[in-house]
């Protein structure tokens, strides 16, 4: 704006042109200025748009709508930055394989989108991730003893919520192992952890919390 200003006072110094001319030419000048202006503005917008489209369709499982792995990455950097004591707990769905092979895959979608449900009610979206398939991964802001807490809280949330689905009642169980954060731990040290935990959930009959 400042340069078209300048151009505006450039032209109206120029006294060898007539008084009606300077005038046309000035408002022809403005005017074109400002179209693209407006124009630039429209494809600046527009582009911001777009890239904070992209950048929420990176970082959201597309299924589900919760965040996927790659904002677990970056939330983590976030909370060493902020808490000295959480835990991520990592859980997947018992016989979950079952539920495809037996109801198609379309039931297995619903089985994951009303465990995300769950998720979210009890925790916040920000604390919610899927890895993959029915993986999921839960960052709580609380010690081993109080992430297994507030886990088994999901668990038995879960045992009251019946899924219609074609005529059948189905419900989520859940195994699930915990990794407490420490200062020497790093996101993979800490899922690798969770999951041996979560293996031997499985090995002592699904369902639990370890």
């Amino acid at each position: 704006m400042i340069i078209g200003g300048l151009q505006v006072l450039n032209i109206l110094s120029k006294d060898e042109i007539e008084l009606y001319t300077t005038t046309n030419i000035t408002i022809n000048f403005l005017l074109a200025y400002i179209s693209v202006w407006v124009v630039s503005h429209v494809y600046e917008t527009n582009r911001e748009n777009a890239q904070e489209a992209l950048k929420i369709l990176a970082l959201k499982d597309p299924l589900t709508n919760v965040n996927n792995r790659l904002a677990l990455e970056y939330i983590f950097a976030e909370e060493l930055k902020f808490s000295s004591e959480f835990s991520i707990v990592l859980m997947d769905i018992d016989f979950f394989k079952n539920v495809n092979d037996e109801f198609g895959h379309e039931a297995g979608d619903l089985l994951l989108i009303e465990l995300t449900k769950i998720l979210v009610e009890q925790l916040n979206e920000q604390q919610v991730f899927r890895l993959g398939g029915d993986e999921f991964v839960l960052l709580i802001s609380e010690s081993k003893e109080g992430a297994l807490k507030i886990t088994d809280k999901i668990r038995q949330a879960l045992e009251q919520h019946i899924i219609e689905y074609k005529g059948h009642k189905l419900n989520i169980v859940f195994s699930a192992g915990i990794s407490e954060w420490a200062s020497d731990k790093s996101l993979s040290m800490m899922l690798r952890e969770a999951d041996k935990c979560l293996y031997e959930a499985k090995r002592a009959g699904r369902n639990l919390i370890v």
